[in-house]
């Protein structure tokens, strides 16, 4: 019997190579999504310092320090290395190779929903775009293969974390 969370991934999943543009959107988005998160790093480091060190600490804080931490500690094996009928698009091979670090939690997420957050607490307006695009990135990496529904949920919280504490930190003064 499957947990909720391998129902959901293997639902999500299934999806994968249904629909041909379906797939070439989250390929597309899963090769930039990083790099267009990255790019409101670069426009805050040269608008505003203080709001750059809260968005880019909290992308450090997650991605870089507390989901290592986690990683060695719960090393849980990627969905496409567990289960012989995960979809991988052929096109997406390339994107998975030398894929063998732990799944939980996802780096992706945790990344994406840190600088969300972080932006969502200075830019209502702003904020809610960038968590609805996090949370399109993130499922994307389910119907990709390579995360289950609970890393993409622990990436977040994670963020969510982050990003409140170090807002608390940098604005309390």
């Amino acid at each position: 019997m499957l947990s909720i969370d391998e129902s959901v991934f293997h639902f999500i999943n299934n999806l994968a190579g249904k629909w041909t543009a379906l797939d070439s959107v989250v390929i597309w988005a899963n090769r930039w999504g990083i790099a267009a998160f990255s790019l409101i790093l670069v426009y805050y480091f040269f608008k505003n310092s203080k709001i750059f060190w809260t968005v880019g600490l909290s992308a450090l804080l997650s991605r870089g320090i507390l989901k290592e931490l986690i990683n060695f500690l719960l090393p849980r094996p990627r969905p496409f290395l567990v289960y012989e009928h995960v979809h991988i698009l052929t096109v997406q091979t390339n994107l998975i190779d030398g894929l063998s670090s732990p799944a939980f939690p996802s780096g992706h997420a945790a990344y994406l929903f840190a600088i969300a957050f972080a932006i969502f607490y200075i830019n209502r307006k702003l904020g809610w775009l960038l968590l609805v695009a996090a949370a399109f990135l993130s499922v994307a990496r389910i119907y990709l293969g390579v995360h289950y529904p609970s890393d993409v949920i622990a990436g977040a919280i994670i963020a969510w974390i982050s990003a409140i504490s170090l807002r608390k930190l940098v604005f309390s003064k």
